[in-house]
């Protein structure tokens, strides 16, 4: 015979407390179709999405651009049989598109994941706010593309030259704390306050 010990009524709402206190991921789903996995992507403020990498001209309030980087990581296909799961980041530029990278396919199935990651080089003069989306197309075995998936980068993490990693407050490049504006990547440097 098994012995159930009752809930108490402070257990359960503590628990419950404990479960809706727990910040949401920011990584924004922007749509799926057909057959897809979901990508197992860290864009949280210990972890952002994305790092913005910037000249550093010392001296100079004009600190630039250099390199949008999406951190690393990984999906599952939805076969159990290995096929390929493609890759893409839609760069935009002041809220639309303004180019995309070329798709980069990897091999998966449902046990085994693909690891992806990329990186987008600015041209050089070229002002606004950027932003990553990131598209993967799923495949069946046979080659045939079966499912996408899309999501918004929405962590921005600021690299300025020697000085380090730097997350902005709250109306920065990098601001995580209002998931209605997500974070960017601007053309110049600005210090966090």
């Amino acid at each position: 015979m098994v012995r159930r010990r009752p809930t108490s009524l402070l257990g359960t709402l503590a628990l419950a407390l404990v479960a809706t206190v727990q910040p949401a991921a920011a990584f924004t789903e922007k749509g799926h179709s057909g057959t897809y996995y979901v990508p197992q992507v860290t864009d949280e403020p210990s972890k952002p999405g994305v790092g913005c990498i910037y000249n550093n001209n010392a001296g100079t309030s004009n600190d630039t651009l250099k390199r949008l980087k999406v951190r690393e990581f990984f999906t599952h296909s939805p076969y159990h049989t290995k096929s390929y799961v493609g890759f893409r980041v839609t760069i935009l530029r002041n809220g639309s598109p303004y180019t995309t990278t070329p798709m980069v396919k990897r091999r998966a199935n449902d046990e085994e994941v693909a690891f992806f990651k990329a990186s987008w080089l600015k041209p050089a003069g070229l002002s606004g706010t950027f932003q990553a989306i990131i598209k993967l197309t799923f495949y069946n075995p046979q080659g045939v593309a079966k499912g996408t998936y899309k999501g918004r980068m929405d962590v921005y993490k600021q690299n300025l030259g020697a000085s380090g990693w730097v997350n902005g407050d709250a109306g920065e490049p990098s601001d995580y704390t209002d998931t209605a504006m997500p974070g960017s990547c601007y053309a110049k440097y600005l210090n966090p306050v």
